[in-house]
């Protein structure tokens, strides 16, 4: 007989007491479903305002518990909507206003929605697009799914019938073609399995964000020849001040979508990527239904932004109108909303974060600037003053109310809509002397802090809660100082890049060597400037051309090996030191170099090896 020593038993004990009192803390704690939808504007069935979307699982998900008719976004831009969600803080506080900034300069991962549920207990898993370019922060998660599989799609699988920017295209292929029915997948094996402790589940989609490439049957939902184009009203700028004018861009996507005569096959692939993400949301729904986890989880679905498709001349988001701010806002919860509840009341994403600390019994942090809507899911009727604000760019703000929508931008240019007689926006009446009052009334409720954009990593300036460089290594900030070839020269100074496929130093006379000769890369470094120690941020095709394009590292595009390499999901098992999975193609949100010269009037030309993704990637 072995006795144990005294010691050790105690120390067992006290593990048992602690398990235990875990236990007790997380009993009755309810699970998390967190759904989380790209670009999806409120063309969805139950909010009204389009009927031809063909959306019934989402409709499905509304009529189990109460949704929002009335539901606005913190910023009209991916980044900046998730990092105010995320985080709690809105964009004039963090200073995150674009796609370009790192929200990690602004932002820690303490302050992290994610990150309340892990200290409290929580299992936190996910798979898919949360924060803008992934999951966000490591630290918040005690599992994923990975790295979705990429959808590069060649020739034979994708028919690319893209309008400029406006990218999309049929795919002769099946579901299991886009990455969202991988996340699907995982998080159905998450909800069909017991879990010992709560759990905060996110499922993150990509669609309906472009490219809208889904297969076939998605398109034929929508039969070309039945498609209506959005209300619009001719001249509808006429009305708008200058900022708004800027915003809406009539002379890029707007125009080139009127050229091409194909404005309807647009819509229709918008459409038809929208029945796509319905379907992966019914299989959501349905694994729910049959989980072991079913009657205590609270299901939250939101979508990040709207989504212009040729109203008021503009395209995507990036603007403070209806169809920019508007999206899905959708709850249930156990014990708490009834079926079929539906609030008309103004509220805007800010209140998430707060909600479900709220109602998952967790300590709202001091740093969240939103209020929770527990009352309204109780009671949908409720009469209580909300409104919703949406911010683009630092100190332009929107306000919605129940009845007006108002714009006031940085410059002083002003906006407003009376939504009970102009649900589309179409005449400005900010003029009228008679709104004087109200103009002021709502004003009073934008935002009061409007910090300097964050500029980039190592910006000393960064955001509230982050540290000086958000975590990143310590860099100078940089200048930009434009060359003039010529003290006469009367437009900027073209640019020409050759980059040159498995190139080595030693192959080059003018690096000294004797074996090669290379006379005109030689009078090439003579009349310019040569570095001698100069090295690939990779020695691996794909990822140093996407370091090249982006100016940011492989670790942060993804892009770690050559596209076109095995995964390590398809290798053998036995194969030794595996790599991580990485991405399969340049994440369309990256800016590249050309992207930003021809922003500054630059004609952009690319020709030859590209190697950085398949058709829906390509420059």
């Amino acid at each position: 007989m072995h006795v144990l020593p005294r010691t050790l038993i105690t120390a067992l004990a006290i593990l048992s007491m602690h398990s235990a009192c875990a236990g007790a803390d997380n009993a009755g704690k309810p699970n998390v479903l967190f759904i989380a939808v790209d670009d999806l504007n409120h063309w969805v069935g139950h909010l009204g305002r389009n009927p031809q979307t063909k959306t019934p699982n989402i409709d499905r998900l509304a009529k189990m518990g109460v949704t929002f008719t009335n539901a606005h976004c913190a910023a009209p831009v991916c980044n900046p909507s998730r990092a105010a969600l995320l985080s709690g803080m809105r964009p004039g506080t963090t200073g995150i206003y674009d796609n370009g900034q790192p929200f990690e300069l602004a932002v820690n991962a303490e302050q992290s929605l994610v990150t309340q549920f892990r200290k409290a207990g929580y299992e936190t898993l996910g798979m898919g697009k949360l924060w803008h370019g992934g999951l966000g922060f490591p630290e918040q998660w005690t599992g994923t799914g990975g790295r979705e599989r990429n959808e590069n799609h060649g020739a034979g699988v994708l028919e690319d019938r893209s309008i400029g920017g406006i990218r999309f295209g049929v795919l002769n292929a099946g579901d299991e073609a886009v990455s969202d029915t991988q996340i699907a997948d995982y998080v159905i094996g998450e909800l069909s399995r017991s879990h010992e402790k709560p759990f905060f589940l996110t499922a993150g989609f990509h669609k309906p964000h472009m490219p809208w490439n889904v297969p076939k049957k998605y398109f034929d939902m929508h039969p070309l020849d039945q498609i209506q184009l959005p209300p619009v009203k001719d001249g509808d700028l006429s009305d708008i001040p200058p900022a708004g004018i800027k915003m809406a861009k009539p002379d890029g996507d707007h125009r080139d979508v009127l050229e091409s005569g194909r404005w309807k096959e647009a819509v229709q692939a918008y459409l038809a990527a929208i029945s796509y993400l319905d379907g992966q949301v019914g299989r959501l729904l349905d694994a729910l239904e049959k989980s072991p986890n079913r009657d205590n989880t609270i299901i939250c679905l939101w979508g990040d932004h709207g989504w212009h498709l040729g109203e008021k001349e503009h395209w995507r988001k990036f603007a403070l109108w209806e169809e920019a701010t508007r999206a899905p806002f959708i709850w249930v919860v156990p014990g708490v909303t009834k079926a079929g509840g539906t609030c008309s009341r103004p509220v805007d994403f800010m209140s998430i974060y707060p909600t479900l600390c709220d109602l998952s019994g967790l300590a709202i942090p001091p740093h969240v600037e939103g209020v929770s809507i527990r009352s309204l899911l109780t009671n949908p009727a409720s009469t209580e003053p909300h409104f919703a604000v949406t911010t683009f760019g630092r100190n332009n703000h929107a306000i919605r109310d129940d009845r007006w929508r108002y714009i006031r931008y940085a410059d002083g240019g002003e906006e407003l809509y009376d939504h009970t007689t102009d649900p589309y926006e179409w005449t400005n009446v900010a003029s009228q002397p008679e709104h004087a009052d109200l103009k002021v009334q709502l004003a009073a409720n934008f935002p009061t802090v409007n910090n300097p954009t964050v500029k980039g990593e190592g910006d000393e300036k960064g955001g509230k809660g982050g540290d000086k460089n958000g975590g990143k290594r310590k860099k100078k900030k940089q200048e930009a100082t434009p060359v003039s070839i010529r003290s006469d020269a009367k437009r900027q100074t073209n640019i020409v890049l050759f980059v040159v496929d498995d190139l080595g130093q030693r192959d080059l006379g003018c690096y000294g060597s004797s074996f090669y000769e290379t006379p005109h890369l030689d009078r090439l470094a003579k009349e310019g400037a040569l570095f001698p120690n100069a090295y690939a941020a990779c020695p691996v095709c794909s990822p140093t051309r996407a370091s090249i394009m982006t100016g940011q590292y492989p670790q942060r595009t993804g892009i770690t090996d050559y596209i076109g390499a095995a995964q390590p999901a398809k290798w053998k098992r036995n194969t030794p030191h595996l790599p991580a999975p990485y991405a399969e193609q340049l994440a369309l949100e990256n800016v590249t170099i050309a992207e930003s010269l021809k922003a500054h009037g630059y004609a952009t030309f690319f020709a030859g090896k590209w190697h950085l993704g398949g058709n829906g990637v390509l420059p």
